[in-house]
């Protein structure tokens, strides 16, 4: 038995709200283009068109920049003409990011974490997410369309605030607005630093050099396990443990030995009770999650875990098999689940996604 993956996910899925687009002669005379050159974070460059009637903050230094690592910092700040005691503005902000994650997992849970109502949201690709959404700030209403933007190790995150009263009159130029930002240095590098573990050369695979490996004891080729755990530190840089939050065990198993797939994942679902965690439901939808199309020779299985409280939906379960070769290869990951703590899970349900994809054998030298 299957369900659906609902709940605290599905308030993000909202198509954007129709917008006409401007034409581009049009546009380009009533804006102005203004750069952004941050001293010293050269990530941070920026351009993007405002109204023409529109001019940038005094309240925002332009010396040297250095991204807090724990809450949003103002790189600039542009404000429309005040009228009727309201404001229009524009904000470019930024953050260091340490996890592994996507833009759109960020964007969520600052959606999440400020309670905002999300009218529209749409991941462009991995590194770029937009959402409209609508705030409530002194009493009164606010739209707001935003883009979170992941370059090199930082979050970039521009929005477009307009009081609601005036934004049937002005949605195209916010859209418009928004769409010209651009980064003037693009960073495509990892967020984090990667370690590989190499299985005695027949395999190997990329983790976050923050999570920490342990080796399983290899008695033949035939059959070898690894473990990552995500642990969170009190203080990373003294390794003073805090709590394992997410642990990953990769698998490379000879076709030759596994007795069938059902099998070996109820092998796996069964392991679990030795920590007092026990399977529900499975659920659904999830073949596409690592890889963009579904894979004749890739499936995915995620169940709900109730834990020896009884409490549903305190961690997911999730078993994604591969075949290359005469091998199979598992990866699990033990999570707690995105009802109960949304940005953990989305880290490391992204690190499953890095294993898998980076999870190759050594065909030409070793089968």
């Amino acid at each position: 038995m299957s369900v659906q993956a609902q709940g605290i996910l599905d308030i993000f899925k909202k198509e954007m709200p129709k917008v006409d687009d401007m034409p581009e002669d049009e546009f380009g005379k009533k804006s102005l283009v203004q750069e952004e050159y941050p001293v010293g974070a050269r990530d941070l460059a920026f351009e993007i068109n405002i109204p023409k009637d529109w001019g940038r903050s005094d309240n925002v230094s332009l010396g040297s920049f250095i991204l807090n690592k724990n809450v949003l910092s103002t790189i600039a700040k542009f404000n429309g003409p005040i009228v009727d005691g309201l404001q229009q503005y524009l904000q470019v902000q930024g953050i260091g990011i340490t996890k592994q994650t996507t833009a759109k997992g960020w964007f969520y849970k600052y959606l999440l974490d400020n309670n905002y109502s999300v009218n529209g949201f749409i991941e462009h690709n991995d590194r770029d997410a937009e959402a409209l959404y609508v705030f409530v700030n002194q009493g009164i209403g606010y739209v707001a369309r935003a883009r979170a933007i992941i370059n090199g190790q930082s979050i970039i995150f521009m929005q477009h605030v307009m009081p609601m009263t005036d934004w049937q009159e002005h949605k195209v130029m916010q859209k418009e607005v928004v769409n010209s930002f651009n980064l003037k240095f693009p960073n495509d590098t990892n967020i984090v630093d990667l370690e590989i573990f190499d299985f005695l050369e027949v395999a190997s695979f990329s983790y976050p050099a923050t999570w920490s490996v342990n080796p399983k004891k290899i008695d033949s080729i035939e059959r070898m396990n690894a473990e990552i755990n995500n642990i969170e530190y009190t203080s990373y840089e003294e390794r003073k443990r805090e709590n394992l939050v997410g642990t990953i065990d990769a698998y490379v198993i000879s076709v030759f030995t596994l007795e069938d797939l059902d099998t070996e994942i109820a092998s796996l679902r069964n392991s679990l009770t030795k920590k007092g965690l026990f399977v529900q439901e499975e659920i659904e939808g999830q073949n596409g999650f690592v890889f963009d199309e579904e894979d004749a020779l890739s499936e995915m299985h995620v169940y709900e875990m109730v834990d020896k409280e009884g409490n549903i939906q305190s961690y997911e379960y999730w078993i994604h098999i591969m075949a290359e070769g005469d091998y199979f290869k598992i990866v699990t990951l033990l999570t707690p689940s995105r009802e109960r703590a949304y940005f953990k899970w989305s880290e490391n349900t992204e690190v499953l996604k890095l294993v898998s994809k980076s999870f190759h054998l050594n065909l030409k030298d070793n089968i």
